[in-house]
């Protein structure tokens, strides 16, 4: 489409934006920054001891094997004397076999004993850095999902169900019940145990986990394949027959894990596929749109409480710094990013924000797809209808403190390279997660900082997205990726005419009349003022021109006539 047909025809309009070096400095060091940060070794984290301590009293716990990590493990001894244990199974940690990544990027770890038949006797999570989920009260919720599937063998059809869904179970199915805003964690701790328990019963027991004729199992009372091996034993293991698809380790039919998600969420993708259209929609058509005040001020006002209450609130769709981290670190550890594909909403919200960046910038996500933006927007108009209105920073406070979300973009970047422990405190920077994901069900710290953030937003319009937010500074150090400047500007805009300037809530219109790209968030404001002959300097003239020359114009022929 023509974006002269769309915007109008003045020239200005369609021009490539110039190359803001600064830009690329930063995207090129903090990509280079990640290339070099320290990478997992993807190690077991537990001792023997500590094994032993985790699956309980009735076990005994042997050495690690040197063919494959693992601990064979026995039955505790008895009353009775028996000259030699008796082995169960074997324990082992889910990430010395595979690194499954959650939503934060990192590897999620479960320990699992899995028995000599192929059931799952004991499975907890060992360790985690999901953010909605490090406190003690959330933790135990992925604690109590892991533990379900204790009793489950590796030939069970396994489905996640809702959290508000009960558990079932049978002899070949079980569905589990999953945990709210955790959608990506449980798919990552599910795939961890499932995955790594069937590698290692392929390795070592003489069971095949991907064999489905259920008359091939072997009889559970015939315990004559059983071994009595010593403590340092290393037990003989049968032929190592990887599985080759996720499916065959979960023992599906060959449909991908997160394929079955984005079914489940037909309905939510459908709604957000029409909004996203939609917005499209309005945005390439924003004169038409924009030419009367009080339609877009509705409009926009509507599409932000569909936006917090339907992408953020419901469907969970709040994108946030750590999608950008998660995936830079994925990458740097040669993973790839299929573990984002457990998050339907996420995937389609960062693919429209991509192709948006290309046309618009970062206004169309920080304007319009921000759940927590959405909140401040309507803050700030609750505020203004209580005669609380926000105040205008003069422009030199403004332009420094719109460089403090840069700094907080690298200070987060840094400390992943010298501390993981205080990036994931120092991403707490967004209230997303508390005001949107949590919905602000978490510590007191954390909705005190989400509210003052929504506070300010009332003394300070968007305060928190213009000079704090690390994912704007993201999004707006991107916007060397813009290819047009889109919104019409005339030859008088910033001498003499400063309308839309006094008038932009965000400052980002330049003294000179230019719009700043990186700052701008799409409101349109500039594009109705620009369209009103009540507002626009040039147009008040023009018009006032128009009617001096139809008034000559009247005045000679009544002369000529008389």
């Amino acid at each position: 489409m023509n974006l002269r047909h769309v915007y109008g025809h003045h020239p200005l309009i369609v021009r490539r934006p110039s190359l803001h070096w600064w830009r690329v400095v930063v995207w090129v060091w903090l990509c280079g920054l990640t290339m070099w940060l320290p990478q997992g070794s993807g190690a077991g984290e537990l001792y023997r001891d500590e094994v032993e301590s985790f699956i309980g009293t009735d076990y005994l716990v042997g050495e690690v094997l040197s063919d494959l990590p693992v601990y064979p493990v026995f039955a505790a001894p008895t009353s009775s004397p028996a000259p030699k244990p008796e082995l169960l199974g074997y324990a082992f940690e889910s990430v010395d076999f595979l690194e499954v990544r959650g939503f934060s990027g990192k590897p999620m770890n479960a320990l699992v004993l899995l028995d000599l038949s192929g059931h799952i006797r004991y499975a907890q999570l060992v360790s985690h850095k999901e953010p909605l989920f490090l406190r003690a009260g959330k933790n135990k919720l992925l604690e109590q999902f892991t533990q379900q599937f204790q009793g489950l063998s590796l030939r069970h059809r396994v489905e996640l169900g809702y959290a508000s869904e009960p558990p079932e179970r049978s002899a070949d199915y079980a569905k589990l019940q999953g945990v709210l805003n955790g959608t990506v964690s449980i798919q990552a701790i599910s795939k961890a145990v499932f995955e790594s328990a069937a590698t290692v019963a392929v390795a070592k027991l003489r069971v095949d986990p991907v064999e489905q004729d259920i008359k091939k199992r072997r009889d559970p009372s015939d315990q004559s394949w059983r071994q009595s091996v010593d403590l340092d034993a290393n037990p003989p293991s049968t032929e190592v027959i990887a599985p080759t698809t996720q499916a065959r380790a979960w023992g599906q039919s060959g449909e991908p894990m997160w394929l079955s998600i984005w079914r489940k969420r037909w309905l939510d993708l459908g709604i957000l596929g029409v909004a996203l259209m939609v917005l499209s929609v309005l945005l390439l058509r924003a004169r038409r749109l924009s030419t009367s005040h009080r339609r877009l001020r509705w409009v926009r006002s509507g599409y932000a409480l569909f936006t917090l209450f339907f992408i953020g609130w419901h469907a969970q769709g709040q994108l946030t710094i750590v999608n950008l981290t998660a995936a830079l670190e994925a990458w740097r550890g040669g993973s790839d990013l299929a573990f984002m594909l457990n998050d339907p909403i996420t995937v389609v919200l960062w693919a429209y924000v991509g192709v948006s960046l290309l046309v618009w910038g970062r206004g169309t996500f920080c304007g319009w797809l921000c759940p927590f933006g959405a909140l401040q927007e309507w803050v700030s108009i609750i505020a203004l209808r209580l005669g609380l209105r926000a105040r205008r920073l003069r422009q030199a406070l403004d332009l420094r403190l719109k460089w403090l979300k840069y700094a907080v973009l690298v200070v987060l970047m840094a400390t992943a390279w010298w501390s993981p422990q205080w990036h994931e405190l120092g991403v707490e920077v967004e209230p997303f997660k508390t005001a949107i994901s949590s919905q602000f069900d978490r510590d007191w710290p954390y909705v005190a900082w989400a509210l003052a953030m929504l506070a300010l937003s009332a003394v300070v319009y968007r305060g928190y997205c213009r000079y704090i937010c690390p994912l704007g500074a993201a999004l707006a150090a991107l916007s060397v990726l813009r290819r047009w400047n889109w919104i019409a500007r005339r030859s008088e805009c910033g001498a003499p005419c400063q309308s839309c300037r006094h008038r932009c809530g965000y400052q980002s219109i330049s003294a000179q009349g230019s719009v700043q790209y990186s700052e701008c968030f799409q409101c349109l404001d500039c594009v109705a003022i620009y369209q009103d002959p009540k507002a626009c300097l040039p147009l008040i003239r023009m018009d006032k021109i128009s009617h001096r020359s139809a008034t000559a114009a009247s005045q000679g022929a009544a002369g000529v006539a008389s």
